[in-house]
């Protein structure tokens, strides 16, 4: 039912009261939206042009217009706060970046005084002095590089007795965490060629794939044989 107390009607007659109701309801919109003598509350206006007899308000603040006066004291305390809150908060998001920017320069730095130590002339590490292998035995030496970029060197010498017929076999195994290492049957290699009675020295530069490498000598001889082992970082 409508605010005049008029219904929806299937097919009956219209009552000459209700069709004047009608009309009156009409003059009533007409004389609301031409007179502008009652206030009209929607939530949307669309319309091309707008001419208002005064000032519109905006959250209980008057609208400024083109060629008003500008008091700039009225927004003068929230533009300072505005504009403090600004730049702290530059302030901070460039301390921020400068902070970055220093660890990582020390870090940097840290790193390349490290590579320096490790490959400074004269820290050749002796992994094994004149060691024996037992017949059909073998050893091995385990390293740990904090650098994990580059080739490390492995020089060892072998001492063979007279009766010596097989090389001497240097295995390289790889593991990521100290635990877990390569296979045997998977690892590079190397063979020093036997010389019975004598001493050889081979030397190879290894690749540094993982932080911790194993070094595996193995004796397939039946009489001893005495190695001596270093190693040393090197550059690429």
């Amino acid at each position: 039912m409508s605010w005049k107390g008029l219904r929806h009607k299937g097919t009956e007659i219209l009552r000459a009261s209700e069709w004047n109701t009608v009309i009156d309801a009409l003059d009533e919109l007409h004389d609301t939206l031409t007179k502008g003598d009652r206030d009209i509350n929607v939530d949307e206006v669309y319309a091309r042009t707008a001419h208002f007899a005064e000032r519109p308000d905006v959250d209980g603040r008057a609208v400024i217009l083109d060629g008003d006066p500008i008091n700039i004291a009225e927004f003068y305390d929230k533009a300072i706060a505005q504009i403090t809150e600004a730049i702290n908060n530059a302030k901070l998001t460039i301390t921020d970046i400068l902070d970055e920017a220093i660890n990582k320069i020390k870090n940097a730095i840290n790193e390349t005084e490290i590579v320096k130590l490790l490959r400074a002339p004269g820290r050749i590490s002796t992994e094994l002095e004149n060691v024996e292998i037992p017949g059909n035995g073998s050893i091995e030496v385990v390293k740990t590089f904090n650098v994990v970029r580059d080739w490390f060197s492995v020089s060892v010498k072998a001492t063979f007795p007279t009766t010596a017929l097989n090389a001497v076999k240097l295995c390289i195994l790889y593991s990521p965490n100290g635990v877990d290492y390569d296979s045997l049957d998977t690892a590079m290699c190397i063979d020093i060629e036997p010389k019975a009675g004598a001493s050889l020295q081979k030397t190879e530069r290894i690749p540094l794939k993982m932080p911790y490498v194993k070094l595996l000598l193995s004796n397939p001889n039946a009489s001893a044989v005495t190695v001596s082992m270093w190693t040393w970082f090197v550059e690429t």
